[in-house]
């Protein structure tokens, strides 16, 4: 009888298989634990992850084909596994729609925590965007891209210039 182990990758060990095995661990529970805090953002929306996948040798047979695969990047933890880049609006985790991603692109892209906002500014510029900290690095005069949210939310009424909303909300603070 062939050891259970030695049919998932014999070729991944120690900390690498560790690391990988936490990442299938924790894909697999935000999508189907219910008692998971992260579940309403992920399987609460109807993410999901390919049949494959919920077994170790099924995510150790495909990882590294993954798009952005590099092992020296994920051993040093600049590494992590995004299925939101590559298609928008996916709820799938598989090779095909996911991606290997540094930390920082990866927050860019969290559809469960980001809205679509509207900016407009008083000279009557109007932009849509979903990432404050990007839209206010093209815009010099704002400062604090948490600020965004506040005005968003009618806590106040503009801030350096502008008016924001989320899409679809009538501004009813202006």
């Amino acid at each position: 009888m062939v050891h259970r182990k030695a049919m998932a990758r014999p070729d991944v060990e120690g900390k690498m298989r560790y690391k990988l095995q936490s990442i299938k661990n924790r894909m697999n529970a935000v999508c189907y634990n219910k008692n998971n805090p992260k579940y309403k953002n992920y399987g609460g929306r109807g993410v999901t992850v390919c049949e494959k996948w919920h077994r170790l040798k099924g995510f150790l047979d495909d990882f590294d084909e993954i798009d952005g695969w590099n092992e020296e990047a994920f051993m040093a933890g600049r590494l992590q596994l995004d299925k939101d880049i590559k298609i928008e609006g996916n709820k799938i985790y598989s090779k095909e729609t996911c991606m290997w991603v540094s930390p920082e692109d990866n927050v860019k892209v969290k559809p469960s925590y980001q809205r679509k906002y509207v900016g407009v500014r008083v000279d009557g510029l109007r932009k849509e965007f979903s990432n404050c900290t990007e839209f206010a690095k093209d815009y010099p005069e704002i400062k604090s891209p948490t600020e965004i949210g506040v005005v968003a939310r009618g806590d106040k009424k503009f801030y350096n210039g502008w008016y924001f909303t989320t899409k679809g909300m009538s501004p009813t603070h202006l």
